[in-house]
């Protein structure tokens, strides 16, 4: 816990150089990539767009070769020369709808021409890579016969029949990664808008709600800069743990601010620098406690799940790190330091003293009729 004598408040401004620097970084690190002639970020196939191959196995596929037959699948599309992938994604593993998602980038054609010097000529438009890859992947290729269900069903039982083998390779268009982005975009602040009444309508504070909105923008911004300083791949999961993060940070702040609402109803005299000082102390254990018990897990499968679970769980991790500093360090000083400027400048018709004056009035009317009960 927090040393008693310990001023939250009073050291705002370093929280936020703090917060500042590591997005300044990030910021830093996206220019750069720009610079390079890369995208700001290291965008996945979810955002630039791809090849997306779906592959149903039946029960065939589980747990013991799964991995097997996945390395597999890479192996034949490295061999044709695909180079750039994106985590693979499995499901219903050992189950009759057991399936595997491999999304890539298919190569250019001038890499298509060297890896194929025979059929180079077949190489004119993109659309021609992608046409010989499906038929390549689909067995349909010439003469050759179906390769790849002759490799991966070296995996499974002498009975896998090559009608169990279901593929489908179907491309992602930049437009639909464009309308993804958009999407998140919209959610993020549908979000932050919501919660914005939702909290100032609970704790009949605007500058309550408007203190724990920027606490879950910092989070994200965080979340963004983390990711871009450490060159992490970005894809739809990602968007996922930007909305987690939202809801779990919320809950946090608003842990902190229900508690100094009780403090303000005990003694409403309480300025509100020591009121948030002593608010936040009251609940950075449970704070720790919580976060320590959600960090274990999100260790455990970052170290033990696939790349995709852990593309997934990195940044969970970075977020949650971010959103306990805002919860603890950032929202509720920022309300307290408008708080202070509010009744500094209005004195008696700030927000802070009216409150303050409508509960003294409540419990002097409270009063009478608790002593004539």
């Amino acid at each position: 816990m927090l040393k008693k004598e310990f001023q939250l408040v009073q050291k705002v401004k370093l929280y936020l150089i703090i917060s500042l620097v590591v997005i300044l970084l990030g910021a830093g690190f996206m220019i750069f990539r720009a610079v390079s002639g890369n995208n700001f970020l290291n965008l996945g196939i979810d955002f630039t767009g791809g090849t997306v191959l779906t592959v149903e196995t039946g029960s065939e596929m589980n747990a013991s070769n799964k991995q097997a037959v996945e390395n597999t699948i890479i192996d034949f599309l490295k061999a044709e020369g695909v180079t750039d992938f994106a985590p693979v994604q499995s499901s219903d593993i050992g189950t009759t709808n057991a399936n595997m998602i491999i999304k890539f980038v298919a190569p250019s054609i001038e890499d298509m021409k060297a890896k194929h010097p025979e059929i180079a000529d077949s190489f004119i438009e993109d659309t021609d890579v992608l046409e010989y890859l499906r038929a390549v992947i689909m067995g349909s290729y010439g003469s050759e016969g179906d390769r790849l269900f002759e490799a991966v069903s070296a995996h499974f039982s002498a009975e896998y029949a090559e009608d169990d083998f279901v593929r489908n390779v179907e491309s992602v268009s930049a437009s639909a990664s464009e309308t993804l982005v958009l999407y998140t975009f919209v959610a993020v602040i549908v979000a932050a808008v919501l919660i914005l009444v939702y909290i100032a309508i609970r704790f009949r504070s605007f500058s309550s709600g408007l203190a724990a909105v920027f606490g879950l923008l910092h989070d994200v911004l965080v979340m963004v800069a983390i990711v871009a300083i450490i060159n992490l791949q970005i894809n739809s999961t990602f968007i996922a743990a930007v909305i987690t993060i939202i809801g779990y940070s919320i809950n946090n702040t608003i842990i902190v601010f229900d508690r100094i609402r009780e403090k303000r109803r005990a003694d409403s005299a309480l300025a509100p620098t020591p009121l948030v000082n002593s608010a936040v102390r009251d609940t950075v254990t449970r704070t720790i406690n919580t976060t320590i018990t959600t960090l274990l897990p999100l260790v455990a499968l970052a170290f033990l799940g696939g790349a995709s679970i852990t593309e997934f769980i990195i940044p969970i991790i970075i977020g949650l790190f971010a959103g306990v500093w805002s919860s603890v360090f950032i929202s509720p000083e920022l309300w307290a330091v408008y708080m202070e400027h509010s009744i500094k400048k209005k004195g008696d018709k700030s927000e802070y003293m009216k409150q303050i004056k409508l509960r003294e009035k409540a419990a002097k009317k409270a009063k009478p009729a608790a002593e004539e009960a």
